[in-house]
């Protein structure tokens, strides 16, 4: 099964970010492959607590630069990241109660909530920082 691709059209403009988006990736892409080669349930778990605790820094940090700016929709995007956090504990519930979960289905599930939300929410934050910085660009 193919892994889960970063493309430049997945880029905020905010290099931070961007990186921490390709971790993300990254991280995702090694749960993929623990459930494909069903290298056993530690290692799905290993990897799984992995993307999760990589998730909760990465919100930390994409928060804190929403507040920065002031991003008109930080609490809503918040709220979606709690959501999002919730989402893979649950996850990591059904892989440890031995709940049967095939390849294709991690994949739906990070592609649904990694790629999704960095085309959907994300680049509509990085719209934002880019407006903001075209307009402090003019006021020089």
């Amino acid at each position: 099964m193919p892994k889960l691709n970063w493309s430049p059209s997945l880029s905020l403009g905010v290099k931070s970010l961007d990186r921490q988006h390709q971790e993300l990736i990254d991280i995702a892409n090694k749960v993929i492959e623990a459930v494909e080669q069903e290298q056993g349930q530690d290692a799905v778990r290993s990897v799984i607590q992995s993307l999760r605790e990589y998730t909760v820094h990465h919100f930390h940090d994409e928060e804190e630069q929403m507040k920065a700016v002031r991003y008109p929709k930080r609490a809503d995007h918040a709220a979606l990241h709690a959501e999002l956090v919730r989402s893979v504990k649950d996850f990591q519930y059904r892989i440890y109660i031995k709940e049967v979960v095939s390849g294709a289905q991690v994949k739906a599930f990070l592609k649904g909530w990694l790629l999704e939300h960095i085309l959907n929410e994300d680049l509509d934050f990085g719209r934002y920082v880019q407006s903001v910085n075209a307009l402090a660009d003019q006021g020089d």
